[in-house]
């Protein structure tokens, strides 16, 4: 019960803050709306001194009078902050929170979306699938374990999780860590019974410029091969062995890549993964995939595809929070930590990957529908302002006009909760 008022809570408070917060085409139809009412006034009082000289008085103030009540400022001055805040109210009602009207804006003129894999693309859930090792050691699955889950005890990345769970599974002792340090985007170190152990990816192995046995390395391309996910555990100057862990793929996850498509969203997943890995991914959802990536390269990719058009990122874990904050618009799944959700724009509470492409699609609904307004109340204001200066139009015909003109706009903005 905490945890739903907790929820419903930020979600009040986002949607108060996204009121307040003007998007550059309110900020707009605001000030078009600013001159519109003097513009009219003077149209008015040039009528009614037409008017009267060429046909009296009366004529000349029931003429000017239609001119007033055929002009309809609606559709600037409030359809399109009613469009907007529909648009959020529906994403909130789908488990979307949206920062702001701005944000809308911005996901709108997106074309590229990256997405990270462990944890976004997959389930977040790896599962131990092969453990090699070098048979140098005594009882090495169990040795080996229990040194990566004991550095892995306080961590947060989906990985650290599975090797916790094989280790629980097996029953094995927790060992206890000194001088225990994370290397963001390869892994972490620490002193374990006596030994200065890492554990990671390829590139801290590199980076540490530890051994590799040919049966270790060919286990390595072998399991990268098909498809798992690697992690290296060494001490002593060498690889010790190694843990391979399948993740599986969301199961949303081709339905939302194949709906962003569809949109003319372009897709690319980004990835510490190795080549291999990486390559078995790209085949399995045939997108582009970008490997072997630290956290501050995911940001280079990123800057460098914002530099020719707006780009998203999806993501849900601490890694990505460098990335989320720097893309144009950055989403955070609902199994994300709290760092991720803070740097994004828009949050999702689930992990339906769909909601990604649905948000998108939201977002350029609600900008057709700000076009075709401010399309029909300049079509509508010129015409009907004309015909009214022209005298054809009775000062009850312009009335019913402005009422109707106003209904067909509020109308048409009020369908995006239907989305």
């Amino acid at each position: 019960h905490t945890g739903d008022d907790r929820v419903m809570g930020k979600l009040i408070r986002l949607l108060e803050e996204a009121r307040l917060k003007r998007a550059p085409i309110e900020q707009l139809a605001d000030r078009v709306a600013a001159y519109f009412t003097p513009a009219v006034m003077v149209l008015a009082g040039v009528t009614l001194l037409v008017w009267t000289w060429l046909a009296g008085f009366e004529i000349g103030l029931m003429t000017a009078l239609a001119v007033l009540l055929i002009a309809c400022p609606c559709a600037l001055g409030v359809a399109t902050p009613l469009t907007l805040w529909a648009a959020l109210g529906r994403a909130a009602q789908k488990g979307v929170l949206i920062r702001d009207s701005l944000t809308l804006e911005k996901l709108s003129r997106v074309r590229l979306v990256f997405l990270d894999k462990t944890g976004t693309l997959t389930t977040g859930r790896p599962t131990l699938t092969e453990i090699v090792c070098d048979h140098q050691l005594s009882s090495p699955d169990i040795r080996l374990l229990q040194f990566a889950a004991a550095l892995e005890q306080g961590s947060e990345h989906p990985l650290a999780h599975g090797i916790r769970e094989a280790a629980e599974k097996r029953h094995l002792a927790q060992l206890p860590v000194d001088q225990f340090r994370a290397l963001p985007g390869l892994g972490v170190t620490g002193c374990v019974d006596g030994q200065q152990v890492l554990v990671g990816n390829w590139r801290l192995v590199d980076q540490q410029k530890l051994t590799l046995s040919c049966s270790l390395e060919q286990a390595r391309r072998r399991l990268e091969q098909t498809g798992l996910t690697v992690v290296h555990i060494g001490w002593q100057g060498r690889v010790q062995g190694l843990l391979g862990f399948a993740e599986t793929i969301r199961p949303t996850a081709r339905l939302a890549l194949a709906n962003m498509q569809q949109q003319a969203v372009e897709v690319q997943v980004l990835t510490g993964d190795s080549k291999a890995a990486a390559n078995t991914l790209s085949q399995a959802l045939e997108v582009p995939v970008q490997s072997e990536l630290l956290p501050h390269d995911k940001v280079r990719a990123i800057e460098t595809a914002e530099a020719k058009a707006p780009v998203a990122m999806v993501g849900d874990g601490l890694n990505d929070a460098p990335a989320l904050a720097r893309a144009t618009v950055g989403i955070a799944l609902g199994c994300g930590v709290d760092i991720t959700r803070e740097a994004a724009d828009i949050s999702l509470l689930g992990n339906d990957l769909t909601l990604v492409a649905w948000t998108t699609a939201l977002a350029q609904r609600v900008y057709r529908t700000i076009g075709w307004n401010l399309a029909w109340a300049f079509t509508y204001n010129v015409i009907g302002i004309g015909l009214a200066m022209a005298g054809l139009l009775h000062p009850v015909l312009a009335a019913a006009a402005m009422v109707l003109s106003s209904a067909l706009v509020v109308g048409n903005s009020l369908r995006v909760f239907k989305f």
